[in-house]
């Protein structure tokens, strides 16, 4: 008896189907995607102490990804106007610090990237960008600061850096390690931001 192809195909992939060959299920669960949690802006400039910020609660054991962009200064600027020996000033902050004359930086979360006339790393070989630790931040909810290297080590000219933790279950915050930081100007903003 002669039956038409379309049967015998069919006939076929019934075959198949409930000989447990059908195609395999794609999987329900989707890869995680990097979901920004927070946005908070470190001034550089306070009356007391080194300048903090607050951000997030952080869960345990949860990756995270931190990205910080801005630049600022650690002298007023009226320290700045003798001159440069070393490097490139930018013209002003990334960021302004708000209610402030904002001069020219020198500073971002990673690099110091120009030295002012007058300063001791003028009369040394050190050559600028140069990385700095005064970006810190703390896990263990203001505990201890550490400084934690960004993903990509050296000079970011969009002063942008990433740095990649994991978190501890309270708080995180960062902090300029400038214990005298009245003069200083120029904010970092910073997105932390988890894998869900």
């Amino acid at each position: 008896m002669h039956r038409p192809q379309y049967l015998v195909s069919a006939l076929v992939v019934a075959a198949l189907t409930l000989a447990g060959c059908s195609t395999p299920a794609v999987p329900d669960d989707d890869p995680p995607v990097l979901t920004e949690i927070a946005t908070v802006d470190l001034d550089s400039n306070t009356l007391f102490g080194p300048p903090t910020v607050a951000g997030p609660v952080l869960e345990d054991g949860a990756d995270y990804v931190i990205d910080v962009q801005g630049t600022f200064s650690v002298w007023d600027c009226s320290v700045t106007n003798p001159g440069w020996c070393k490097g490139d000033p930018s013209d002003e902050p990334l960021f302004p610090a708000p209610g402030r004359a904002n001069g020219l930086v020198m500073f971002d979360a990673n690099t110091w990237f120009a030295v002012p006339v007058g300063e001791p790393r003028c009369s040394t070989d050190d050559a600028v960008p140069t990385e700095t630790q005064l970006f810190v931040m703390s896990i263990d909810g203001c505990a201890t600061f550490t400084h934690v290297p960004p993903a990509t080590a050296g000079f970011d000219a969009d002063h942008t850096y990433t740095y990649e933790i994991a978190g501890a279950g309270q708080g995180v915050s960062f902090r300029i390690a400038d214990t005298i930081a009245s003069d200083n100007y120029g904010v970092l903003r910073i997105t932390v931001s988890e894998f869900r």
